[in-house]
């Protein structure tokens, strides 16, 4: 019966036409159920600047784990994956830098999502060279002038919302993506991560830890 079970639970799926590789049946019957685990709903830091570095960190952190595990065969090597892991990586450094800023100036810069004029902000703020990192994207989305001012303006008005949609409000399709190339890029975003997190770790720790 166990047998037949499973087979009846794959064959039900492919009746109504969905395609083999979408099917997901676990034929172990000695799997055992995960212990469960609880965990809290509370956010390190103290102040709303803090509670960003770390979930600037913590974004970062899951793109790391996705593009290892596509590294690994665990994740599809396809382009909508990438976009998720990009975009992962864009939030990431968004948090970080308003967290970043925040902490240090008293007022979080809310009302924009542009990386390039958070990142000057964030240089003039933080200029040490321990304080700097490199990016999983390309240098154009951190120049804030061009020679076509029409067309980084148009690029940074959109960029947060470039790898989460098709197209932009207007309808506008994103393309001009780089192809993406998986080990170098995997070898940049564990290094991103791992400079966002040390660097957070450092600026958030007085608002953290500290009593």
């Amino acid at each position: 019966m166990g047998a037949r079970s499973s087979v009846n639970t794959f064959l039900f799926p492919r009746a109504i036409g969905i395609p083999r590789w979408l099917c997901r049946v676990n034929n172990n019957p000695t799997h055992q159920p995960a212990m469960s685990v609880k965990i809290e709903p509370d956010l390190p830091g103290k102040s709303e600047a803090s509670q960003m570095l770390w979930l600037g960190s913590a974004y970062a952190s899951a793109a790391k784990v996705l593009v290892e595990s596509m590294v690994e065969d665990k994740f599809d090597k396809n382009h909508e994956n990438v976009r998720v892991i990009l975009h992962l990586c864009r939030h990431a450094l968004e948090l970080f830098l308003k967290g970043a800023i925040g902490l240090s100036t008293g007022d979080i810069p809310r009302n924009t999502h542009r990386l390039a004029s958070l990142f000057e902000q964030y240089k003039i703020l933080y200029p040490s060279g321990k304080y700097q990192f490199s990016f999983p994207f390309p240098d154009q989305l951190f120049f804030t002038d061009d020679m076509f001012p029409e067309t980084i303006e148009s690029f940074h008005r959109a960029h947060d919302q470039r790898f989460r949609y098709p197209s932009d409000s207007k309808g506008n399709v994103f393309d001009g993506f780089e192809i993406f190339d998986l080990s170098s890029q995997a070898e940049v975003i564990a290094d991103f991560w791992q400079r966002l997190h040390l660097i957070g770790t450092v600026i958030a720790w007085g608002d953290t830890f500290d009593a």
